[in-house]
């Protein structure tokens, strides 16, 4: 039933954005590329298992006659267009969702400083990339607002990014405060200056996690398709994907901020329920 659920959750977030509505008669090899090409290179696994999940669906079509049979070049042309994804875009390892939540109490439990491992969290906790969260500022964090904006500097995009906060992102930010009397840096060093890029690496490689911190990325987008119903829309907003459709683009302007802050206190849901009951937002003992 599980792999049921995943096999429906993966099309209805990938394939039914473009052609969901459509007779399956109606379906072309160029609207399984538009299905497809976006995360092709970002989330390679997903995008390959999309990819087998539809041309399941559409075989299954044309032998029970709704469509045409398949001519025999119509996933030739499909792979032919797919571009190769090199191995820097397949670099990244994840964590398997279903175990984030037990890493993420190893985490808290090494023998890394209480500002790694807090800062450790919040990336997760949002989904950001490592140096986001090691260049953040207080005057970034709007508290009472529950948001954190990242300007267009500091992003790979070059684009502002409003990161909607959960309630176990301000947990962990109201902790770090408490340890810190930085007024600038959010996750200063020992010497009062941003992390290292290896401050992750170097915990992850301690824990012999198999994973990396970038790979965190991947695990929050693989659970939103596996295990929710929200549109790809909006996940892929959350993780500040630039939407290369620059008419659906304009169209989805709003960035999708109100559907985010649900999918992001989600997130923090699971994590926490898959580290059986840990409070996310705990305070961190200091070493």
């Amino acid at each position: 039933m599980k792999h049921a659920a995943q096999f429906l959750s993966t099309l209805q977030t990938y394939a039914y954005p473009t052609f969901g509505n459509w007779p399956v008669s109606d379906i072309t090899a160029d609207d399984v590329l538009k299905a497809v090409l976006p995360i092709w290179g970002i989330k390679h696994e997903t995008a390959t298992r999309v990819l087998q999940r539809i041309k399941k669906v559409l075989t299954w079509s044309a032998v029970a006659r709704y469509r045409e049979p398949l001519r025999s070049d119509f996933w030739d042309y499909v792979h032919g267009k797919l571009p190769a994804v090199s191995v820097e875009e397949k670099h990244h390892e994840a964590c398997p969702y279903d175990e984030a939540g037990a890493l993420l109490l190893r985490v808290l439990n090494s023998s890394a400083s209480d500002v790694v491992k807090l800062a450790f969290m919040l990336t997760v906790l949002t989904a950001a990339r490592s140096g986001e969260t090691r260049g953040a500022t207080w005057d970034e964090i709007k508290l009472t607002e529950k948001v954190w904006e990242v300007p267009a500097s500091r992003m790979k995009a070059g684009r502002p990014h409003s990161v909607p906060l959960s309630d176990g992102a301000l947990a962990v930010l109201g902790r770090v405060r408490a340890l810190s009397d930085s007024k600038t840096l959010v996750f200063p060093s020992p010497r009062g200056v941003k992390l290292s890029d290896m401050a992750f690496t170097q915990l992850l490689r301690r824990l012999e996690a198999g994973c990396t911190m970038h790979g965190f990325r991947s695990t929050f987008r693989d659970w939103a398709a596996d295990q929710t119903d929200y549109a790809a829309q909006t996940c892929e907003a959350a993780l500040a994907h630039v939407n290369e459709d620059k008419v659906e683009g304009a169209y989805l302007r709003s960035d999708l901020f109100k559907k985010r802050r649900a999918l992001m206190a989600d997130w923090a849901a699971f994590l926490e329920s898959s580290a059986k009951g840990y409070d996310i937002g705990h305070t961190v003992e200091a070493e």
